[in-house]
């Protein structure tokens, strides 16, 4: 049945949101109603989004992290590779200054930047690279046996450390054969860490850089 308006004239205008849905044989349906979600379901719908937002998180921060590790482990092996590359083509040492961050503002302690050098005849170096830093969330550990060439020293004005006001750092000369000035027969190594595990001697994540003192061969692993 369809509920109808007698019009002025007479006529009878059936209201369109009475009219009535028939089936495919010709009977009649009940009414079509539109159903809006409750305040019930939509809190419970945002309830499960935030489950998985909290549960996906941290898988979340580990992949952006270890690409981070990835990215400023590579961003060493390059700097080394273009050292050792300027040292022969230059017929100079080059010196690899790694820079400490405690004098940073967040106070972590290890390496986070790096700069390339050429050490001239009269003992001064001339900067032959601007300096690289290393991804925020990651720098190269300091800590005991993560990296066995690098050491904190302040850097007073001399030839060897030009003055830098606040900062540590650490430097490794490349000779102008290729070598590296490291301890011969010894493998030497630095770690590339996240900052929230820098004092850990087993990090989850990590970037290790190899170093062959006889001919600065450079290789990384990584897990």
């Amino acid at each position: 049945m369809r509920s109808s308006i007698s019009s002025a004239g007479g006529a009878r205008v059936t209201h369109p949101l009475r009219q009535t849905h028939r089936s495919a044989g010709g009977t009649s349906a009940l009414p079509y109603r539109s159903r809006a979600f409750s305040l019930l379901e939509l809190l419970v719908v945002m309830g499960i989004m935030g489950l998985v937002l909290v549960m996906t998180l941290p898988a979340l921060n580990s992949t952006r992290e270890g690409l981070d590790v990835t990215r400023g482990t590579d961003i060493v092996v390059d700097s080394l590779n273009l050292a050792r590359q300027q040292a022969m083509s230059l017929n100079r040492p080059v010196v690899v200054r790694f820079y400490n961050s405690a004098a940073e503002e967040d106070g972590t302690a290890g390496f986070s930047r790096l700069q390339l050098f050429v050490l001239q005849d009269d003992g001064t170096l001339e900067a032959s690279t601007k300096m690289q830093r290393l991804p925020d969330r990651v720098l190269i550990s300091g800590a005991a046996g993560m990296s066995n060439f690098l050491t904190n020293a302040p850097t007073t004005p001399s030839p060897a450390f030009p003055a830098e006001t606040g900062l540590l750092a650490s430097e490794l000369t490349i000779r102008r054969d290729g070598s590296a000035d490291l301890t011969p027969g010894q493998s030497s190594y630095l770690t590339v860490v996240p900052r929230r595990q820098r004092d850990k001697s087993d990090p989850d994540n990590f970037g290790i850089v190899t170093i062959e003192p006889s001919n600065t061969t450079i290789a990384q692993i990584r897990p």
